[in-house]
Parts: C-alpha cells; sequence; structure tokens
C-alpha cells in the first residue's frame, strides 16, 4: 500500500470509498455493522481491492467472525462497530 502512504489523492480517495462501503453495508442504517453487514462491507471491500489490483486475499467465515468479535471487543459495542 505505498499508495496509501505517499499519495495523498489516494490516501482521500480510499478513506471516502471505504465510508461509502460502510454506507452501503449498513442496511438498517444504524451507523453500526451487525455481523450480516459487516459480511456485506467485507464483500464490497473484496470487490474494490479486486477491481483495483485484479486480485485480493480475504478471510474465510471463520476469519471474518473472529475480526467482527475484536471489533465488538475494540469498539465496547454488542451492536456492532460503527466507521
Amino acid at each position: 500500500m505505498i499508495d496509501m502512504r505517499e499519495n495523498n489523492r489516494f490516501k482521500q480517495e480510499y478513506t471516502l470509498s471505504e465510508l461509502l462501503r460502510f454506507i452501503e453495508a449498513d442496511k438498517d442504517k444504524d451507523g453500526r455493522l451487525n455481523i450480516d453487514e459487516y459480511f456485506e462491507y467485507r464483500q464490497l471491500t473484496y470487490n474494490y481491492f479486486t477491481e483495483l489490483y485484479g486480485a485480493y486475499y480475504d478471510k474465510d467465515d471463520e476469519g471474518i467472525r473472529a475480526e467482527y468479535k475484536m471489533l465488538l471487543n475494540i469498539s465496547r459495542h454488542d451492536d456492532g462497530p460503527n466507521f
């Protein structure tokens, strides 16, 4: 991700795309992602990076669930992480 470190325009575009993917995945528009919405967000992110770089590695379902649990612990919210 050298682009992220050295290219401010790329950084801004990436951050905006991250926010837009979050908003799209947040189906109930409560500002938090439940587990199903988080899977949607991860799929959108996978699609984004695949389009950008041609290939992208993603975690399996178990890895995504573990990541979600970690985000819940960090955010200290049982109703899902926010942006």
